[in-house]
């Protein structure tokens, strides 16, 4: 959560990218064979999942204008098709990716823009106590803290906490993972 550890995600992926750069280009090779497939069929949910998978490559590779091009097509597409309440939380999904690439690219209040639209369809989703909306908060804890807005960052990162500690219990990994932050991030104390 701490904007060094997410500078240090972005390295890795780089890392990660460089060392088996054929296997992403072989995930884009089957995305696309697949969107060709489910395009000839109609079935508009698979392209627009597809589209934001492409998009989360892209970003990997550092590909970030390519990957908010991919993103942006699977958001007009559900948004055009007019998706039933359970496709909304890819629609959230969605929108947190372009949050996560543009915040990938320094573009912070972009991002948060973006995320908060993915914050608001898990709430009207799931209400205040789901893991997802737990993940919203973390993901815009993330932003304000490479922002420098220690303050915000703290309350997203605290209510993040919270849903964890009351959803997942206080063992769980993600409880655990912000609980540390939370006690040891100097920007958080």
């Amino acid at each position: 959560m701490a904007g060094d550890d997410i500078r240090e995600k972005g390295k890795f992926r780089g890392g990660f990218a460089s060392a088996v750069p054929r296997q992403f280009e072989q995930a884009l090779e089957y995305y696309q064979k697949s969107l060709d497939i489910y395009i000839r069929g109609g079935h508009h949910l698979h392209v627009a999942q597809l589209w934001d998978s492409q998009g989360t490559v892209y970003s990997t590779l550092g590909q970030h204008e390519k990957a908010l091009e991919y993103q942006q097509k699977s958001i007009d597409l559900y948004l055009r098709e007019g998706m039933h309440s359970e496709c909304k939380h890819f629609l959230s999904n969605s929108y947190d990716h372009i949050g996560s690439t543009l915040l990938y690219m320094g573009k912070y209040e972009e991002a948060l823009v973006y995320m908060q639209k993915a914050l608001e369809i898990e709430l009207k989703l799931h209400g205040n106590e789901h893991e997802s909306v737990a993940f919203r908060f973390n993901n815009m804890a993330t932003v304000y803290l490479d922002q420098g807005n220690h303050v915000k960052a703290k309350e997203m990162a605290t209510k993040a906490y919270h849903i964890f500690l009351k959803v997942l219990g206080p063992d769980h990994p993600h409880t655990q993972y912000l609980e540390n932050s939370l006690k040891h991030h100097p920007s958080l104390c």
